[in-house]
């Protein structure tokens, strides 16, 4: 039975020995939450606490949604902006770096509040929870829910919205049950393959490729749930060594138990166990006990297989080091989005005027949104070119994205997309990288207007 007595150390010598001359791959990605594979703990009680398992019912949960023409990152965000009609405090909200910001800036008494606000509040909540909940990952975790009251109990004294010392409107929780109920009466989501097993399959398919031409192959997995712990299974799976890198000694002590009985199997079964930091330190910094995990795994490893969706937080910063010390990263994100039903490909030929050939695969992408992403995705590739076209506009809405490259083979050439829907574009600069899922962001002249489209594996 492994104890934190047993686990090493990050400098323990075993470490070394094990890893030498191995071609060793290391594991980054979302929380389940954001893959769609969290097991909500059972019970029939009240949900009274949105964090956790729960965080997902929070306004500050990831989830974007559109407000009056402008995209924002949370409900809170929509929400705050919705209280103004000057653009440019909109605008403002809008850029906040955190929903808390978008709170703080919303509760500014020095702004001025739309007159009828007392009176479209209830109806403006409504509809952006309407939005967030179309996502299938999120509208599936709300119809997990049924028979659940929810309330929105709180300790900030908010009794419209919430409860606070037992009293309370609970508007939210009215509203979030009222949803509920319609999700589960008219859902129309795509049938998505079991989120948990998507992952395992996914790691699996991406090991069997690597261990291919490397014999070596060793893994570290951050034992994180979702991507992390499906790295670790499919290591397990297919008798390739890992080494179970924890944060802390007490990962997993607050998850629902039947993941808490999975991790204890994976570190159990893992060839070495190393707690990079000690309880104590997630206790006083959960944040700096996860970053130096991370360090340690990129400073033991020749590459990354990330599933990372281009949004901040552990992963982008995991990534972001892995970059900088000049490891191989592989972004697994996209195959993800096939894999679990999001995405259909389809096939086509079109002859272009000039002769050549193109392989056009288009995804059509019905725009639920994937948490912090928002976009429709098409692949293509032109004269022996790929690249992955994503341009951002309205949401849940269904387009097929019409778009091709001309004289992409010839250097430093212009490059002009055409679009079904905006019409041929000229790239005028770009900026980002491919490994992130938004790939080459690229500002495109359109006649009516300039677009932030995304363009990876753009070769110029």
């Amino acid at each position: 039975m492994i104890t934190s007595k047993n686990m090493l150390r990050p400098s323990a010598p075993e470490i070394r020995e094990l890893l030498q001359g191995k071609f060793v791959v290391a594991g980054t990605g979302h929380r389940p939450d954001k893959l769609g594979g969290y097991s909500l703990p059972s019970g029939t009680g009240a949900i009274t606490n949105f964090r956790g398992a729960f965080s997902f019912l929070s306004n500050f949960h990831p989830s974007p949604v559109q407000f009056e023409g402008t995209m924002y990152a949370t409900v809170e965000a929509a929400f705050q902006a919705a209280k103004f009609l000057d653009l440019r405090v909109r605008r403002r909200i809008a850029q906040a770096k955190t929903p808390a910001a978008a709170r703080t800036l919303g509760r500014d008494r020095k702004l001025q509040l739309r007159q009828d606000w007392e009176e479209v509040k209830v109806g403006i909540m409504e509809d952006l929870l309407r939005q967030k909940f179309q996502t299938p990952t999120l509208g599936r975790s709300l119809m997990a829910t049924e028979g659940r009251s929810i309330q929105e109990h709180n300790t900030w004294g908010d009794q419209f919205w919430g409860i606070s010392k037992g009293v309370g409107q609970n508007m939210l929780g009215l509203l979030l049950m009222k949803v509920r109920q319609d999700v589960l009466l008219h859902n129309d989501f795509p049938i998505l393959q079991d989120p948990e097993q998507v992952l395992v399959d996914l790691a699996v398919k991406y090991l069997r490729r690597l261990r291919d031409g490397n014999p070596s192959l060793t893994v570290i997995s951050g034992m994180a749930l979702g991507w992390d712990t499906a790295l670790a299974r499919a290591a397990r799976q297919e008798k390739i060594p890992y080494v179970a890198a924890l944060p802390f000694p007490g990962q997993a002590r607050r998850w629902p138990e039947a993941s808490q009985e999975l991790w204890s199997e994976l570190v159990r079964d893992a060839a070495l166990v190393v707690a990079v930091g000690s309880d104590d330190l997630a206790d006083a910094d959960i944040r700096s006990a996860m970053q130096w995990r991370n360090e340690f795994m990129v400073d033991q490893c020749d590459l990354v297989l990330a599933c990372y969706d281009g949004s901040f937080g552990g992963t982008h910063n995991c990534v972001q080091d892995a970059q900088a010390q000049h490891r191989t990263v592989i972004n697994t994100y996209g195959d993800w989005l096939s894999m679990s039903g999001l995405v259909d490909d389809v096939t086509t030929e079109v002859q272009r005027t000039d002769g050549v050939q193109i392989r056009y695969e288009e995804r059509e992408l019905t725009v639920y949104p994937v948490q912090n992403s928002v976009f429709w995705l098409g692949t293509y590739e032109v004269a022996g070119v790929q690249f992955t076209a994503l341009i951002h506009g309205e949401q849940l809405q269904t387009y097929k994205l019409q778009a091709t490259v001309q004289d992409v083979a010839e250097v430093n050439a212009d490059v002009r997309v055409t679009h079904k829907k905006f019409g041929e574009g000229l790239v005028l600069s770009q900026t980002g990288t491919p490994l992130s899922p938004l790939g080459v962001r690229a500002e495109v002249q359109f006649s009516d207007a300039v677009r932030l489209i995304s363009v990876s594996h753009l070769q110029f």
